[in-house]
């Protein structure tokens, strides 16, 4: 499995489109925002702008683009730039929405109409990767650039098309198709090299990447800076600066990282011993692992266990 399928899969990546939207203008609105959940906005006809409330800039969107919003900040989408008339929540009360349906608005007789789909990119509770925090504050991929990508092309007009139906399967069907081209996204950004940096930027960078997939396939193996260094066919003070310069954190840092976000998936999903899964990450010596995973997640292997099982077993029972 390639470096980025892989932490999508370990963060358990999943997906939710919340409707189709047909704003006639004035319109605007304020989207609250959520940890770890990464807000998407496609524009299918029309023009808005957004804007977050961490920075100034406005970002003009027109029919064909699409922005994600990765650190799930607050902000604001509207006909015209200005400041929110109303929350998402109010709105939806205002115009009547119950989940079946566009959601439909008419704030002036002869306004432009926009139409868009929202919806969201999620990842389960307590993952913590640099994957996160590297990227930028908002993400995007412009109409101008699908058609250079046949099948995003169908895959977005697929997309467009199934909003306005109410077939069987119609939901789950809008949510994998907005995880393959937020994945799109993902992997157009990490091509840009004047707009990518971190994690993504090292996937485009062949000896960086070399040692992610290394890492990655063989968490388990005995790493070292030396080791990793003759594995891409660097110096080791040669691929310590050049990793640590595009990723932005050490090799042995990141290798870490890894071996961490693995075992906190096994736990959850595996009956194995803590002892096993500290040896399927790479470690010889239990309390050296129960170290490292309390430094990473505030509590011990066996703690996190017992209290993922009794918050499953609640949700089980509600």
């Amino acid at each position: 499995m390639d470096v980025l399928s892989d932490i999508l899969d370990v963060l358990k990546m999943r997906s939710a489109v919340y409707f189709r939207a047909e704003l006639a203008s004035p319109w605007r609105v304020e989207i609250p925002g959520e940890a770890q959940v990464m807000r998407f906005h496609l524009i299918l006809s029309g023009r808005c702008v957004l804007k977050l409330d961490t920075e100034p800039t406005e970002y003009a969107l027109g029919a064909g683009d699409l922005m994600v919003v990765p650190h799930g900040a607050t902000h604001t989408l509207g006909d015209t730039a200005g400041p929110a008339e109303l929350t998402i929540e109010r709105f939806l009360e205002l115009v009547g929405f119950d989940g079946h349906g566009p959601l439909r608005y008419v704030g002036g007789e002869d306004g432009e109409t926009t139409t868009m789909v929202c919806g969201h990119v999620a990842f389960e509770s307590g993952a913590d990767h640099p994957f996160f925090e590297q990227l930028p504050s908002v993400l995007f991929l412009r109409a101008a650039e699908i058609p250079a990508e046949p099948w995003l092309s169908e895959a977005i007009r697929l997309f467009a098309a199934e909003t306005q139906r109410e077939s069987p399967g119609r939901q789950a069907m809008l949510n994998r198709l907005s995880e393959i081209v937020f994945i799109h996204v993902l992997r157009a950004h990490a091509t840009r090299s004047e707009r990518s940096s971190g994690l993504m930027r090292g996937l485009v960078d062949e000896a960086i990447a070399r040692s992610l997939r290394a890492i990655h396939q063989r968490p388990a193996e005995e790493w070292s800076l030396d080791v990793l260094a003759r594995h891409v066919g660097l110096s080791r003070s040669r691929f310590a600066e050049r990793f640590k310069e595009v990723v932005g954190i050490a090799p042995m840092g990141y290798l870490t990282i890894w071996r961490m976000e693995k075992a906190r998936r096994w736990l959850v999903e595996s009956r194995a011993s803590v002892a096993e899964l500290a040896e399927r990450v790479g470690y010889q010596s239990l309390p050296a692992f129960t170290r490292a995973f309390k430094r990473r997640f505030g509590v011990g292997p066996g703690t996190f266990r017992r209290r993922t099982a009794t918050s499953s077993s609640l949700s089980g029972e509600a």
